[in-house]
């Protein structure tokens, strides 16, 4: 049976993914969604500010760079379970004519208008631009020209498929999405995890196309956004999501160690560990929004909630910035703990003003919705 939950989730649904609950969430039902976007908003900018990871060394900044890479890992899949939790049942609120116009509008002009403008920082600072159109085209569909953007493409095959999501018969859907839930994860994360971990030789050929690539993140969304999950259930849930943290920094570290450069065995986003910590995280706010209930804070989250898409969108320049000016003022390398953990607190502030007055600029507003 449908939890109340759920049916405010329908009528209420606006944007972040096309949710917009700032002025909707007075008796706590939606807030965790807010609280979710603002959440993986700020993980996004730590774990890019946190780019020292990628330059293994058995200094001690990379023992912190692994830790805090790991704690952020849940971000991009936080980003991809809203979009399941949100926009799954599109149907109840518009046409999928309307759905597919609203998504362009939301988020593939930005999409193509960052990457211009990225094309056009690549032409200043390295005096690089494509041979040809096709060769632009091939620049575009393989983000070259921002390779964060990597997100959009994965986001708009899971578009693609939610009109296939959104017709499933209102009583089959908890079935449907349970089935999906359990014999991805099994097929498309843990097998191939078990493999890995082993070191077994043998191939895998099956693999649920319908739960591919990120589309599971999102299914798992859904599922765990519109239907409650017991309280024995969460605390297995929580373990389990502790112990996927766990192998992702004792892990990464151990094995990197051993092999002098950084190991993915215990990372990657499809992968166990990160699935079974995002959907901790995710169910953990869910139920547990009250500590950002503070008048403060919901403050901070409310506002952020506003802004959360463009911060995504414009973060990497400021961040770029900021990495100058705090090396060059105030002499704190990206090496050091103290600029990686101050860096969100700078750049999403940052961010927040310039995509305000962004948004005041015609045609410039269509890029920052």
């Amino acid at each position: 049976m449908r939890s109340d939950h759920g049916r405010r989730l329908y009528n209420e649904a606006g944007m972040s993914c096309d949710i917009s609950l700032q002025n909707k969430n007075e008796n706590g039902r939606l807030y965790y969604i807010s609280v979710l976007n603002a959440v993986a908003c700020f993980l996004v900018v730590m774990i890019h500010g946190n780019g020292v990871f990628w330059s293994f060394s058995y200094d001690e900044y990379w023992k912190s760079a692994n830790i805090i890479e790991s704690v952020c890992y849940c971000c991009v899949p936080l980003f991809f379970m809203i979009t399941g939790a949100t926009l799954f049942d599109y149907s109840k609120r518009y046409s999928t004519k309307e759905f597919f116009i609203k998504r362009i509008q939301k988020t593939l002009i930005p999409y193509i208008g960052w990457s211009a403008i990225a094309l056009f920082i690549r032409w200043i600072w390295n005096s690089e631009l494509p041979g040809s159109a096709f060769e632009a085209i091939q620049w575009f569909l393989a983000n070259k020209y921002n390779q964060l953007y990597w997100f959009f493409p994965c986001l708009f095959c899971i578009y693609l498929m939610a009109p296939l999501f959104t017709s499933i018969s209102e009583d089959k859907k908890k079935d449907v999405y349970g089935y999906l839930l359990i014999f991805g994860f099994i097929f498309n994360y843990l097998l191939v995890f078990v493999r890995n971990l082993f070191s077994i030789d043998i191939e895998l050929p099956l693999h649920m196309i319908a739960t591919g690539d990120y589309m599971l993140y999102a299914i798992a969304g859904y599922y765990f956004a519109h239907y409650e999950v017991s309280k024995e259930k969460r605390i297995v849930i929580y373990i389990l999501g502790l112990l996927g943290l766990l192998s992702m920094i004792i892990g990464t570290q151990l094995m990197s160690y051993r092999i002098g450069d950084i190991s993915t065995l215990f990372k990657e986003y499809i992968n166990v560990p990160c699935f079974l910590y995002s959907i901790a995280v995710f169910v953990f706010i869910k139920y547990h929004h009250s500590w950002f209930e503070y008048k403060k804070l919901r403050v901070i989250v409310n506002t952020m909630v506003k802004y959360t898409f463009g911060i995504y969108l414009c973060h990497l320049y400021i961040l770029k910035f900021w990495e100058l000016v705090s090396f060059r003022c105030f002499h704190i390398d990206k090496f050091m703990l103290l600029y990686r953990m101050t860096t969100p607190f700078v750049v999403i502030p940052v961010a927040i003003v310039g995509i305000y007055i962004m948004r005041k600029i015609p045609v410039i507003s269509k890029i920052v919705p």
